[in-house]
């Protein structure tokens, strides 16, 4: 296929894609408990996850083991509320570090015995997102305007910072953590991207072209070595789309279509959550497998960014409720923190189909989004308080 072909095609499929969130119209009654999975999975097809055995059915007739993980152990690790944060695993020493980002810009290290430590005072404006690379030796943050937003990378072990150029749109880090790839804008086309990538390490960068698209307002994510997914923004209210771009046949295909389409993969990739919604407006949260594909439903919904998928296990923080009675709209609503729920987390085992209760206390309440799991502790960040937590499994 030519390059002029693939510029065709990618105009017929991402140039419908212009609709912003508008005005959300409600659809769901938010009710005052939402009880917790009591029998996690409904199968929808035979599945094999990794460590599993082939084709394991996942069946609804597991049990949960109903144990609970004292509330001693949940803690607050971060001085003061974060923006968002990652972690840093040394394999020389077997330590792990802990940063955060604030609204402001700034950057700190969790210290456990004493006052966090300052690792970068530099501010940043309007700060609207970041991106770490799996060892989280480099981060990436997006600031400022919102219609033409700027990004810096950090080096965590220099704690340098690097200014991107200014027509980049979005970035992601690759899974071996060794390059970047990114949506560089084409002067005098606003519309038209080249996805391309750029080596980190050595003395000189390798920058590659991938392809040349037609998009709009999309996020990527280097979800292998050699697949690239773009992502549109979640809301029930648009089809949102996510298109697997192959880095070495240079192609691209659909992964996911429908509206509030959300996902989230495990670091390996082999498998992930999906939320979608369907046409009477109820959402829904799936099991997939790396093309896209649905394996099981789950029987609780909640956004993906409250799930942490791994090899064979999923936590996530389930609603027990909400802080409204009125009608809202899932996932819009909740990500523009129209809501807040009460959470409970779960460990739930795919391929034994049980589930553990890790918290379910009243107090404190929280409502955890953004997991992360290193050295049998859970991380997250709870939205009431925007503080960084730990559970220790």
């Amino acid at each position: 296929m030519t390059p002029k072909k693939i510029i065709i095609i990618a105009s017929v499929f991402f140039g419908v894609l212009a609709v912003g969130l508008g005005i959300y119209l409600a659809w769901q009654k938010s009710r005052e408990m939402i009880a917790p999975p009591t029998l996690p999975i409904s199968p929808t097809s035979s599945v094999s996850f990794p460590g599993g055995v082939e084709g394991v059915s996942i069946s609804p007739e597991g049990q949960p083991s109903g144990q609970e993980i004292p509330a001693a152990k949940l803690r607050v690790l971060s001085d003061q509320a974060v923006f968002d944060y990652w972690t840093i695993h040394s394999t020389s020493t077997g330590q792990t570090d802990v940063l955060y980002l604030t609204e402001k810009g700034e950057i700190f290290k969790v210290v456990e015995s004493g006052d966090d430590e300052m690792v970068s005072s530099q501010a940043l404006d309007n700060v609207q997102s970041i991106q770490s690379s799996q060892d989280g030796k480099w981060v990436a943050v997006k600031y400022g305007d919102l219609i033409s937003p700027r990004f810096q990378l950090f080096n965590s072990e220099k704690a340098l910072w690097q200014l991107m150029a200014d027509n980049i749109a979005a970035l992601s880090f690759s899974p071996d953590s060794q390059k970047i790839a990114y949506l560089e804008r084409v002067s005098g086309k606003p519309a038209l991207s080249n996805l391309t990538t750029k080596t980190l390490t050595g003395a000189k960068p390798i920058i590659t072209k991938i392809i040349s698209l037609n998009q709009k307002d999309f996020s990527i994510k280097w979800l292998t070595a050699d697949k690239i997914l773009l992502v549109s923004k979640p809301s029930s209210q648009y089809e949102g789309e996510i298109w697997a771009v192959d880095i070495k046949k240079k192609t691209i295909s659909l992964l996911a279509n429908g509206n509030g389409l959300a996902v989230n993969f495990a670091d390996d990739a082999s498998w992930g959550l999906k939320l979608s919604v369907d046409s009477a407006r109820t959402p829904h949260l799936q099991l997939i497998d790396k093309d896209g594909n649905s394996k099981a439903n789950l029987d609780f919904t909640v956004s993906p960014g409250k799930c942490l998928p791994t090899l064979s296990l999923i936590y996530c923080a389930v609603p027990q409720s909400y802080s409204s009675n009125k009608k809202f709209n899932l996932p819009d609503d909740y990500l523009k923190k129209g809501i807040y729920s009460r959470d409970s987390i779960y460990r739930i085992d795919v391929n034994q189909n049980t589930e553990d209760v890790i918290y379910s206390q009243n107090e404190p309440a929280i409502d955890a989004f953004k997991f992360s799991l290193r050295d049998n502790r859970l991380f997250f960040i709870n939205r009431y308080d925007n503080k960084l937590y730990q559970v220790e499994l």
